[in-house]
């Protein structure tokens, strides 16, 4: 396909320009879907980049056309960062490098990676890097907006793993960014979201995952109060190997292993994970599950990857998701009565609230190391609307979303997480996800970097600082 006509900026030979597609052509529907079907976007052009040098000749001719820019991975971004109307999408999905050091314990790749790829890859030797929720999320757009996953207590969040990256900045420049070089660049990238650059390879520091011990226990949602209460205090002192979430949900009418009389009702389902010696997990799980009466329990010795595709299912690709997340600097009895109260009231079998407790390796990072800025939070909490392709309703189930949001920043430690922002949060949000100090420096970054705003899509932060 020849673009000669079209494309003023020819930075060198027919090898570093993608495949451009538009419109008329038989893939451009497949390639302009994301993975959250409340968008439906139709963006100009769709370049599906292969190599840095083509990712930058698109940075360049979406600069010097005017276009708006997005980039897309794993396309897994619940507020659409991933998608656009009219302007250009760099697809990096074809940037497939993946390499594993195992001696020096050190992961390369490409960032079209999905988490998928790299946990089977690194679990071929026992290591493993903090992760997304799902094995389709991309690894790339996840580092750069923070990271927050299973590993987060034992290895820190994904963005705190990042030792350097290969990035394409808005003048069509190809930088390496590290503590060595372009150290700005590099400490921007460790959660300032896609601010400042394409990002086309990663290089991670990686972590002994072996043995692992997970699962669910299930209580009905009448005892939210208790066996929640009881958790807290269990694991007030828990090692970092031990992580767990609390997932409020409507139990499913048929399939899974819920006993008939939960069925179609709200449940929590408390879901530990031990990683390390399965003696140490016997008994830190112990605590946790002799907490009340379970009417099931299936925490069993899994394999790292197994845990890490266990929610996959849940959350197919086209179904309408919202959000809103906070970190929080506590959370108490009255916490959960109040999302007690809001699932009892829930507007569709899909809406979830999910709780992650959080410290360990993550609060021991120094805060000045990386722009991430809730180092002091003791959870972290997504409130998920969710339904289903043609589910008119969907704005309601939104509301019910929003409204118990507006009630649970009572607890927050200051602000949210630029990868789980929601439909519809603006600036404000951006900037509420990090410190004074840090947005000054990021500002003062984007100014350096993209003076012109091209990189504006994906959580933006202004040159302005507005």
């Amino acid at each position: 396909m020849q673009h000669d006509s079209i494309y003023p900026v020819s930075p060198g030979t027919e090898t570093s320009r993608p495949v451009i597609l538009r419109a008329h052509d038989a893939r451009y529907n497949e390639a302009r879907r994301v993975w959250n079907g409340a968008f439906d976007r139709y963006p100009a052009e769709v370049h599906l980049c292969r190599s840095t040098e083509q990712v930058a000749w698109s940075v360049c001719s979406a600069r010097q056309r005017g276009l708006a820019l997005a980039v897309r991975a794993g396309g897994h971004s619940p507020a659409g960062f991933s998608a656009l109307d009219d302007g250009v999408v760099i697809d990096v999905r074809g940037l497939q490098k993946l390499a594993i050091d195992p001696v020096r314990r050190l992961a390369t790749v490409g960032a079209g990676l999905i988490w998928r790829q790299f946990d089977a890859a690194a679990q071929e030797y026992g290591l493993a890097c903090t992760g997304g929720a799902f094995s389709t999320v991309g690894v790339a757009g996840f580092t750069l907006g923070g990271g927050v996953g299973q590993l987060l207590r034992s290895c820190g969040l994904g963005c705190d793993n990042l030792l350097s990256a290969v990035v394409v900045t808005a003048d069509g420049e190809i930088r390496q960014a590290s503590p060595d070089a372009d150290a700005e660049l590099y400490w921007a990238l460790r959660g300032g979201a896609g601010n400042f650059g394409v990002v086309t390879e990663l290089t991670y520091r990686l972590h002994p995952v072996r043995e692992v011990t997970a699962g669910m226990l299930v209580y009905p949602l009448t005892e939210a109060v208790e066996v929640i209460h009881a958790l807290r205090e269990r694991t007030a002192v828990a090692p970092d190997a031990l992580t767990w979430h609390i997932v409020f949900a409507t139990a499913p009418l048929e399939g899974g292993p819920f006993p008939e009389a939960l069925r179609g009702q709200p449940v929590i389902l408390i879901q530990p994970a031990f990683f390390g010696p399965r003696e140490e997990a016997d008994i830190w799980l112990r605590l946790v599950r002799s907490i009340g009466r379970p009417r099931v329990d299936l925490v069993v010795p899994i394999t790292y990857v197994a845990l890490q595709q266990g929610a996959d299912a849940t959350a197919p690709a086209g179904m309408k998701w919202d959000m809103r997340a906070e970190w929080l600097q506590a959370i108490d009895d009255a916490t959960i009565a109040t999302i007690v109260a809001a699932m009892e009231q829930t507007t569709s079998p899909l809406n979830q609230v999910v709780f992650q407790l959080v410290g360990g390796a993550l609060a021991r990072t120094p805060l000045a190391e990386t722009p991430f800025s809730f180092r002091h939070a003791t959870h972290f909490i997504e409130i998920i609307s969710g339904t289903f392709p043609d589910d008119p309703d969907f704005e309601r189930h939104q509301i019910w979303g929003q409204q118990l949001w507006q009630q649970i920043t009572r607890w927050s430690a200051g602000g949210g997480c630029l990868n789980h922002l929601g439909i519809g949060e603006g600036p404000e949000r951006v900037k509420a996800a990090f410190r004074a100090e840090a947005w000054k420096r990021l500002v003062a970054l984007k100014r350096r970097y993209d003076p012109e705003n091209v990189f504006r899509s994906t959580a933006p932060i202004s040159p302005d600082g507005c």
